[in-house]
């Protein structure tokens, strides 16, 4: 019995797969209709953005960059339109980085000539500002307002003064490409220090043995001198001889001749008369 089942069960299901398969390809293509119905809208609206987005040209016969740059009458304020203008202009300068732009600024005929001659410079800065906010630097640009003096149209319509309110752009130049920095050494490898030799004392020859002499004997003193009784009538001390108990000190000198006492001269000696003898 079971086995009747078993191959009942896969005769059916043999029978049926390739009606589920069919079925399976159907849902799958219904939703896949449904996710591109829901990204349909999308991709209109991309179109349109991208169809709506200003195209920029640069005209190298004229060194102008196109299109112009409108603004409201009596205001330094671009349009909506304009601000997207600068927005892509400022995209296509990031791709040419070395181009230098001069902005310049003009106004339509209605007032004063010095009130649209500053007019048309704050155009022409305002300008400036906006393409430095989305990263073009500010030495690429230049700014002059001319006020009046150069229409492309009569300024007694509306249409002609809003073709009058504009902000040109022309290429004056190149910025000098950047010389390339020549590479740098690498840093030298430090050199190990090798400490100074430490000095060497030269060696002395060696001292011979010290010599012990014996102590030297006490000098003898000598008395000066005396001068014998026969001239000075004095008797003569007698000679000192030196002890080895007493110091030997040294007398002394004695005084000199001039200063000696001299003594008196011997009278001869008196002799009696001898008698006279008759």
């Amino acid at each position: 019995m079971r086995f009747c089942l078993g191959f009942f069960a896969l005769f059916t299901l043999f029978l049926f797969s390739p009606i589920l398969r069919a079925q399976e390809a159907v849902e799958d293509q219904e939703w896949k209709t449904m996710q591109s119905e829901k990204s349909a809208p999308q991709i209109q609206k991309k179109k349109k953005n991208r169809s709506d987005s200003p195209k920029i040209t640069f005209d190298l016969e004229q060194n102008r960059v196109l299109p112009n740059v409108s603004f409201e009458s009596n205001s330094e304020n671009p349009t909506v339109a304009s601000r997207q203008v600068l927005k892509v202009l400022a995209e296509e300068l990031l791709k040419k980085s070395s181009l230098i732009i001069r902005i310049e600024g003009h106004t339509d005929s209605v007032g004063y000539d010095q009130e649209n001659l500053e007019l048309s410079q704050r155009r022409a800065e305002k300008g400036k500002e906006i393409l430095i906010e989305n990263g073009i630097p500010a030495e690429r640009l230049q700014t002059v307002g001319t006020g009046d003096r150069r229409p492309v149209a009569k300024s007694n319509t509306l249409a002609g003064q809003q073709q009058n309110r504009r902000v040109e752009f022309y290429m004056i130049g190149m910025t000098p490409p950047s010389e390339p920095s020549a590479p740098s050494a690498p840093p030298p490898s430090p050199t190990p220090t090798v400490p100074p030799p430490a000095p060497v004392s030269p060696e002395l020859p060696a001292s011979p043995p010290a010599v012990v002499t014996p102590p030297a004997p006490p000098p003898v003193v000598t008395a000066p001198p005396v001068p014998s009784p026969t001239t000075t009538g004095q008797p003569s001390p007698l000679p000192v001889s030196p002890s080895p108990e007493t110091s030997p000190t040294p007398l002394p000198p004695p005084p000199p001749a001039s200063e000696q006492p001299v003594p008196p001269p011997l009278s001869p000696p008196s002799t009696p008369p001898r008698p006279v003898v008759p």
